[in-house]
């Protein structure tokens, strides 16, 4: 991730994949320890992120 190839600091990242009955849902994260940060948190938190989002725009 960078904007100029050579130039940027790379950015150190963590996916994240979590399953819901059929269907995997892939998440990127800054922080990389999942001690830190668990998985279902992750997704926890990116819903919310959107349900606000949407939210917003529909009013």
């Amino acid at each position: 991730m960078g904007h100029k190839r050579g130039r940027a600091k790379p950015i150190i990242v963590r996916l994240v994949e979590i399953r819901r009955e059929n269907t995997w849902y892939r998440y990127i994260t800054s922080v990389t320890n999942p001690v830190d940060l668990p998985p279902y948190l992750v997704a926890d938190l990116y819903g919310r992120r959107w349900h606000i989002e949407t939210d917003e725009w529909s009013s």
